[in-house]
């Protein structure tokens, strides 16, 4: 009888201890998830947080009074800029055209004329100014002058009537102001880094 007692009493001591060590055990792991979730849930938040700004959706810009304004004088600028730039290759069509013509008739001129004329100083007298104006024809580059003024003209035109499209365009069915303002901007000064002085 005392036998049994004792055993009975060990195996209860036995499963107190198990009980309290499984009961300390399944604490830890507790205290161990909730950490980790407190961990998840604070990284989350952080990175809502951090990416609220991006997440959220672009104001547009409205147009204004002030932006109509300002594309309207880039138009003016550019519509003068047009006039100077086609009378800059028109000049230089023109004085490319006056240097050639010498360049060209003076060596004709002076074979046709060469039996005619006695002295030959007349003759090389001609071959040197057909030179002269040959060389100045190069060095000045009146055709390549002209052609850097007419892509200009051409590239400015273009501007103008995309301005000019979008002026008369609702301003409900316009791009957002600072996107197209900020577009005309760097095609404008694309163009005048290219363009040749004025």
């Amino acid at each position: 009888m005392r036998i049994s007692t004792l055993t009975r009493r060990r195996n209860n001591k036995i499963k107190n201890i198990f009980k309290s060590e499984y009961n300390k055990r399944m604490n830890k792991k507790t205290v161990s998830f909730s950490r980790e979730l407190d961990i998840i849930i604070d990284s989350n938040e952080h990175s809502n947080g951090s990416n609220s700004s991006v997440d959220c959706d672009r104001e547009e810009s409205v147009w204004t009074s002030k932006s109509n304004e300002l594309l309207v004088k880039w138009k003016t600028e550019i519509d003068e800029s047009i006039i100077i730039h086609d009378r800059k290759a028109k000049t230089n069509k023109i004085l490319y055209t006056t240097m050639s013509i010498p360049s060209i008739v003076s060596p004709v001129t002076a074979s046709i004329l060469s039996p005619y004329i006695p002295d030959p100083f007349i003759t090389s007298l001609l071959m040197l100014i057909s030179g002269l104006f040959s060389a100045l024809v190069i060095f000045l580059n009146f055709s390549q002058k002209q052609a850097r003024h007419e892509r200009a003209s051409n590239s400015y035109g273009e501007i103008s009537i995309n301005i000019e499209e979008l002026l008369s365009t609702s301003k409900k069915f316009r791009t957002p102001a600072d996107i197209t303002i900020r577009s005309f901007l760097l095609k404008i000064s694309a163009i005048k880094s290219k363009s040749p002085p004025i």
